[in-house]
């Protein structure tokens, strides 16, 4: 199984939360991997976070400029929008593409 994120890696994403969640879900899912596809501010932060809990192996910090946004959606079997509270409003467009690709969100 692949989750995956596709969008900007700054701070109201969320994506910190993806992977601290990772260990304990890789206890629970056989074969399970994490692709997160994008650039930010906190990608160096992000992939600090990944190698000090130990999952390496199976979350993937890719960037988004080799392949074209519907690739990495088509071969995620769930994808996942992650937001910090904001005091403004947001209309997550990663959101609506990943509908449009037929992926559970």
């Amino acid at each position: 199984m692949i989750i995956a994120f596709i969008g900007n890696l700054a701070p109201w994403q969320g994506v910190e939360y993806l992977i601290q969640v990772a260990p304990r879900l890789i206890q629970r899912i056989n074969n399970i991997k994490f692709m997160v596809i994008g650039d930010g501010i906190l990608k160096e932060k992000l992939e600090d976070e990944v190698k000090r809990l130990g999952v390496s192996a199976i979350f993937f910090l890719l960037d988004g400029q080799l392949q074209p946004i519907p690739f990495y959606i088509n071969i995620a079997d769930v994808c996942v929008t992650l937001k910090k509270r904001l005091k403004s409003g947001y209309s997550p467009i990663k959101l609506y593409e990943y509908m449009a690709c037929e992926r559970l969100c």
